[in-house]
């Protein structure tokens, strides 16, 4: 639409040309031309006017939205959303931050990508790592058996071979960093991937389909109310309720 300087032409000029008419008086020749062209003039600068109003008014509105969404997504403390959690890299959260905390149901498929990351991290002095897995004798184990479409069997072995395997990793490294396995008597409703300064949640589908699910990456912000603080506290409890199964520190 019209800009601001081009708008003010168009007054100015049907203005113009409404002055000029009286000068010239109604016999002139020109009278009838200045009195047609002022009135366009002068009619389609007020109507641009009135509609860049309008235009400006909505789109200041609409800023004010998109700037009111990106205050609570700052609030919030989340910062990078993948529709499909496969793509995403691990590798340098995994050997650089010096706390992991990884809360899922079984880790069996997870854990046979970043074996390699998992090994060095147990070769650095001061990194802890902490594994959450769901309780193969609990009571949501026969519900996560129907969920994911398993026999009872294959499922505890998978659990039973990610804590061995994890185990195994520490015992072959040179074991300067920490490991804690525990069980859990519920299951998540989200895989948990906790770091220093940030951390990742991954959906699990409520169907049996087995499905790409999203990938939420929040940031530790300096308040107590965004996402990471709440993961935080969520793992807190969760270490409360659960059975340390293996403890690195007591060996």
């Amino acid at each position: 639409m019209y800009r601001p300087f081009t708008i003010a032409l168009l007054i100015i000029l049907g203005l113009s040309s409404i002055t000029l008419k009286k000068f010239v008086g109604m016999l002139h020749w020109s009278y009838p031309y200045l009195d047609e062209a002022g009135s366009i003039l002068l009619i389609s600068g007020v109507l641009s006017l009135l509609y860049k109003i309008f235009m400006d008014k909505r789109q200041r509105n609409e800023l004010r939205k998109l700037f009111r969404i990106h205050e609570s997504i700052e609030r919030s403390g989340l910062s990078h959303i993948l529709p499909t959690s496969n793509t995403y890299d691990f590798n340098g959260l995994i050997e650089d931050s010096k706390k992991l905390v990884l809360v899922m149901n079984d880790g069996y498929h997870w854990l046979g990508n970043y074996q390699v990351e998992i090994e060095k991290r147990f070769n650095k002095n001061g990194f802890t790592t902490e594994v959450f897995t769901i309780d193969h004798e609990g009571a949501y184990f026969e519900a996560l058996r129907k969920k994911v479409d398993t026999t009872g069997e294959e499922l505890k072995r998978k659990i039973t071979q990610f804590r061995e395997r994890i185990k195994s990793l520490y015992e072959s490294s040179s074991r300067h960093g920490t490991l804690k396995i525990y069980s859990i008597k519920t299951f998540p409703p989200h895989s948990i991937f906790m770091f220093d300064h940030m951390a990742i949640m991954t959906l699990y589908q409520i169907g049996q389909k087995r499905m790409n699910v999203p990938l939420f990456e929040v940031k530790k912000l300096d308040n107590s109310n965004g996402i990471y603080q709440f993961l935080l506290e969520d793992v807190n409890n969760v270490r409360k309720e659960a059975t340390c199964i293996f403890d690195s520190e007591d060996r």
